[in-house]
């Protein structure tokens, strides 16, 4: 089931296809675009704050007023759990968000994108707007009975969180824990993913209570969470948020692509693992020594 088209008193800054205004002009104003992508991304949080009404259409759409009003509308996955004791949660593709919900249980959704018709355009304007390749930004939505939550962790995507129904607050650490964080999400109780060992060896990191600030978010307000930055959630009033997660490629996933089809046209880096110890060492001390000058080629 589409959520109804919206109806707004008049044009919504940032509506996608309205002449001359890219979809982030309607995230981030007063900013300017160039302002924001000079300031603030990917690097630097930022919370603006204004009517729901300034915000690109899909945004207005009626089923996003309630959180009962979504939740009787959204038919798809939805994650569960008391997101302020802990990360831990479960997952159910037939569960029913709103007696989930009703029981005070917080709800991450991830299915948002079929009940919008326009969130396809609004996606890739936004990608647009960023200069990212399509498809790397998707839509979610969350879901806090008031007092509930998300607990403290930081993401390794890029976030634009978009308050639509009731009120949260946002604890955020404005210096990143890990800047430009790969791999998935981390935090205190969360088994410390691979990626996350390699980028920061075996210290992991902590919260300091002392550098959290508080950012209240009322319908309307926008957050830009840059990806390894502190943060927990609690609803003051039963809140309803989406998000739009950008996993963007790194120059690394970039590097890896050009040098993985470099290798390829190699038959020696084709061949299969195994065979004679000694032999397959000396061949391969033989093929390691040739990549700085493969690598010098890269563009």
């Amino acid at each position: 089931m589409a959520c109804p088209a919206p109806v707004l008193p008049g044009a919504a800054t940032g509506t996608p296809g309205a002449p001359g205004v890219p979809v982030l002009a309607g995230l981030v104003q007063p900013l300017s675009v160039p302002e924001f992508l000079e300031a603030h991304w990917p690097t630097t949080p930022l919370a603006v704050h204004g009517p729901r009404s300034r915000l690109p259409a899909p945004l207005n759409a009626p089923c996003f007023d309630t959180p009962a009003a979504f939740l009787s509308t959204y038919r798809g996955r939805v994650l569960f759990g008391r997101g302020s004791r802990g990360p831990r949660a479960a997952l159910s593709a037939d569960a029913d968000p709103a007696a989930l919900y009703a029981m005070g249980l917080t709800l991450y959704l991830p299915d948002v994108e079929p009940l919008l018709p326009e969130s396809s355009a609004f996606l890739r304007a936004l990608e647009a707007d960023l200069g990212l390749p399509a498809h790397c930004a998707r839509f979610t939505a969350w879901a806090s009975p008031e007092t509930d939550g998300a607990a403290c962790h930081f993401d390794a995507e890029d976030v634009f969180s978009i308050q639509l129904a009731g009120r949260k607050r946002f604890s955020v650490i404005e210096r990143p824990a890990l800047r430009h964080a790969m791999g998935s999400q981390f935090g205190p109780g969360i088994a410390p993913p691979p990626e996350l060992v390699h980028q920061v060896g075996s210290r992991l990191p902590e919260p300091d209570e002392a550098e959290f600030i508080d950012i209240p978010m009322e319908p309307g307000s926008v957050l830009y969470l840059p990806r390894g930055h502190w943060h927990r959630t609690v609803a003051e009033a039963d809140s309803l948020s989406v998000t739009v997660a950008i996993a963007a490629p790194t120059l690394l996933d970039g590097l890896l692509v050009q040098l993985r089809d470099t290798l390829l046209g190699d038959e020696r880096w084709r061949r299969p693992v195994g065979g004679l110890p000694g032999t397959a060492k000396a061949e391969r001390a033989a093929l390691l020594a040739e990549l700085p000058a493969l690598v010098a080629r890269l563009t």
